[in-house]
């Protein structure tokens, strides 16, 4: 072949290549953490800290069911954005919070954008898509190549099942893994020495060895798609795993007049994870990087990820502690009238309240085993001690109610619902809390969460979600449970919570 032939061939092979294979930055505004992107008909990103660098190349995006990969298209266009400004907030420590960070917005033809945004220890990015039409997400890549060998603190989930009885009588096996989220934070010396099968919900950290470096992976603004898990993904990467679409659940017969009552564990699931309107915004993926570990402990990016607050007046909600008889088993010394979670009753309540009075505690929660006969007295009785009254419920109680139990509790007095048992996490389940929230609101109503999955920002959305419980805390040793309260629990915890 004509040695000039072959010097164009290798001239516009190369050219061909550097215009496929396009790379894209971003970094923090004090320029420690740097974003890199590659975009080669997948797209990978790399992560460097302080000249340190943390992600080799590591893959993201979309499979959807018709083939497409989001995320695999040429980039057709790029923007770039600076923002400093405050973000109010509504219910929490902070009046305000800075929220500074530049912006890199990836343009793949008109289909859909990746949005990248990078503070000074941390980043985070998310897929918007722009379809007019339904789709099915089979998976999702958010892998996690890291440079190092890293050692994981990894609240712990395996594949084991134990049986359901459910109302019907009949029994099923059930994933146990999906189901709770109060897990075990385990030290390994690396991924690859997970067991086999094992994975864990978010925030998962990370420990650089022989820096002081922190990096701690988890999502914000999670609706109306899974919540996130991690696996390993060989003996220095994690990837993201998801609970599969849920294609039968347990009393899911909706002529069953108790149907309402069960919290519809699943049986069996899709071969895809989500399916879902084309034309939305996708969770965020976030990645934390510190340099000293009291920095975790301010880290309040999960709550600026989040969606504004929807809610144009807050002035109704008021934080405070809570009396609560089911820690002791509501048993009393020295009272002339029967107590203890047995014995539940008006008499027991009202004590309750007027002790909640005399030591200024605003609010009083009724946990399992309240009747609604007496509910509406205790409340009248309770606002005139101003006290608010708070009642334990399930997810599927006030959504599936047909007499509408929300729109019931406010009618009687109750202020807010502490909701339980929500043990699911999947597309379906991811709804309900922003459900709750926004209905309780309606009725100037507002929302414990417990037994909840892990918390992704919605009270910046819906303020009136005052709380959380999604840890293996002080519950644990009041069951006898091994609790494993170590110190290691806030620095890992505390970027899920988005309480700022």
């Amino acid at each position: 072949m004509n040695r000039k032939l072959i010097l164009s061939l290798g001239i516009f092979f190369c050219l061909a290549f550097s215009l496929k294979a396009k790379l894209y930055e971003t970094s923090s505004p004090d320029g420690k953490l740097k974003v890199k992107l590659q975009t080669d008909g997948q797209t990978k990103f790399e992560v460097w800290y302080d000249k340190v660098q943390l992600c080799l190349p590591s893959p993201i995006g979309l499979h959807l069911s018709d083939g497409t990969v989001v995320g695999d298209a040429a980039v057709t266009s790029v923007k770039k954005n600076r923002v400093d400004r405050r973000i109010d907030v509504a219910i929490g420590k902070n009046k305000q919070l800075k929220d500074r960070y530049n912006e890199l917005v990836l343009s793949y033809g008109r289909d859909y954008d990746m949005v990248v945004r990078a503070y000074n220890e941390e980043w985070a990015y998310r897929f918007v898509t722009h379809w007019d039409k339904e789709i099915t997400i089979r998976n999702e890549d958010a892998v996690f190549n890291f440079a190092f060998t890293p050692t994981v603190y990894f609240p712990e989930c395996d594949a084991n099942t134990s049986p359901e009885r459910e109302q019907s009588g009949e029994v099923h096996q059930i994933h146990q893994g999906y189901r709770n989220f109060e897990r075990l934070y385990k030290e390994y010396s690396s991924p690859g020495e997970f067991p086999e099968q094992h994975f864990s919900v978010s925030p998962v950290l990370f420990e650089y060895p022989g820096k002081p470096y922190k990096v701690v992976v988890t999502e914000s603004d999670t609706y109306d798609y899974p919540g996130l898990y991690m696996e390993a993904a060989g003996p220095d990467a994690m990837r993201g795993k998801w609970a599969g679409y849920p294609k039968r659940v347990m009393d899911g017969d909706s002529s069953n007049p108790n149907y309402w009552y069960s919290n519809h564990l699943v049986i069996s699931r899709e071969d895809y994870i989500a399916r879902t309107n084309g034309n939305r915004s996708f969770p965020w993926r976030v990645m934390i990087v510190s340099g000293q570990d009291k920095d975790l402990l301010n880290n309040e990016l999960v709550y600026m990820l989040a969606e504004p607050c929807r809610l144009e007046d807050t002035s109704w909600i008021e934080p405070g502690k809570s009396a609560w008889e089911w820690w002791h088993k509501a048993v009393l010394e020295g009272v002339d009238f029967p107590n203890g979670n047995k014995q539940l009753s008006l008499k027991l309540y009202k004590y309750y309240v007027d002790w909640a009075s005399e030591h200024h505690i605003p609010y009083m929660t009724l946990d399992a085993g309240w009747q609604e006969g007496y509910l509406k007295e205790l409340c009248d009785y309770a606002r005139q001690k101003n006290v608010k009254i708070l009642v334990w419920t399930w997810p599927s109680c006030p959504l599936e109610n047909p007499d509408d139990g929300i729109k019931k509790m406010h009618e009687d007095g109750v202020s807010g619902a502490k909701i339980d048992f929500f043990e699911r996490n999947d597309q379906i389940a991811m709804r309900w809390e922003r459900q709750l929230a926004e209905r309780l609101a309606r009725y100037k109503m507002v929302a414990v969460f417990h037994g909840c999955p892990v918390p992704t920002g919605l009270n910046r959305t819906y303020p009136n979600v005052m709380n959380y419980e999604a840890v293996r805390g002080a519950e644990c040793i009041f069951l006898g449970k091994d609790h494993h309260a170590g110190v290691s629990y806030p620095f890992s915890l505390h970027p899920f919570f988005g309480r700022p």
